[in-house]
């Protein structure tokens, strides 16, 4: 498998180096920071912005590498260059694209014209939101992208009362997992609720190598899906009760009703921290909120 990744900015360069680092290197042909400062250096005095969705072809960029990919992943680029994504895609050979949203910044303005154009070109793609929500897919290029990153895995040995060690056995795309699995070992993990906080500050705190870039504004909760994704990750390796057991367990005493799934496990038992979280289970479960 072959990788070619589109990245911008801190957040693209934190995906970048951590794919490449803890896994992806082999397979990577290429990076490319695509930004809109680029295409107006490239198109001086051009209306590049009312014409970019009619030509798009005509805007990719002229310094695009020339290389040939089966996986093209695209991180955090401006929502305005998604667009560009076919033209780019059919000119490197993607049979793939995996383009996360992390951030409403990051979600192509057409989302549904780009996805249509894929198609049309004949390629698959994967908007999974948050990048670490993505966990299989039935795209094979995709799915091997989904053994080295993804949703988090760990492995935890737990002795008297405290972690004794923590192995990530997936890490998320970001890298946080492995940040946070370095802070846990020596921690105490009798008081549940006490090693769920740590376990979230830890995934977005800036002094640690990697942490969480996603956005964290109610209206767009993606960081607090993320963290809860994380300590779920967590809580299942150390063999405690995730947010998915307590809504199973929910189910299995009745109907499940999301209003009180909210109720109960976001605002009274905090036990996840938003309620995206618990319509995401539903939806995996088959039980649309």
């Amino acid at each position: 498998m072959k990788v070619f990744m589109l990245y911008r900015g801190p957040f693209g360069e934190q995906m970048v180096n951590n794919l490449v680092l803890r896994g992806l290197g082999g397979y990577t042909v290429g990076t490319f920071e695509l930004t809109p400062e680029l295409l107006e250096e490239e198109h001086p005095g051009e209306e590049i912005w009312s014409r970019l969705w009619e030509e798009p072809s005509r805007y990719v960029p002229r310094s695009l590498p020339q290389v040939r990919c089966d996986l093209l992943l695209v991180l955090g680029i401006h929502s305005r260059l998604g667009d560009l994504i076919p033209p780019i895609a059919e000119r490197v050979g993607a049979r793939s694209v995996l383009y996360p949203i992390d951030d409403r910044q990051h979600a192509p303005e057409g989302r549904k014209s780009v996805e249509e154009e894929l198609e049309r070109r004949g390629i698959h793609v994967e908007f999974p939101e948050p990048f670490c929500a993505l966990e299989d897919s039935q795209d094979p290029l995709i799915r091997e992208f989904c053994r080295h990153f993804g949703r988090p895995r760990f492995r935890v040995v737990r002795e008297g009362g405290r972690i004794r060690a923590v192995e990530v056995l997936r890490d998320t795309p970001c890298g946080s997992a492995h940040a946070v699995a370095k802070k846990m070992v020596g921690l105490s993990c009798e008081d549940l609720r006490a090693l769920k906080e740590r376990l979230f500050q830890e995934h977005h705190n800036e002094e640690n190598e990697n942490y969480c870039l996603a956005e964290m504004d109610p209206l767009a909760p993606y960081m607090q899906e993320a963290g809860d994704i994380l300590v779920d990750a967590f809580f299942e390796a150390c063999g405690f009760p995730t947010t998915r057991d307590l809504i199973l367990k929910e189910k299995e005493k009745g109907k499940v009703e999301f209003e009180a799934l909210k109720r109960k496990l976001v605002e009274e038992e905090k036990r996840c921290e938003t309620e995206r979280t618990i319509r995401r289970i539903l939806r995996e479960l088959g039980l649309e909120a």
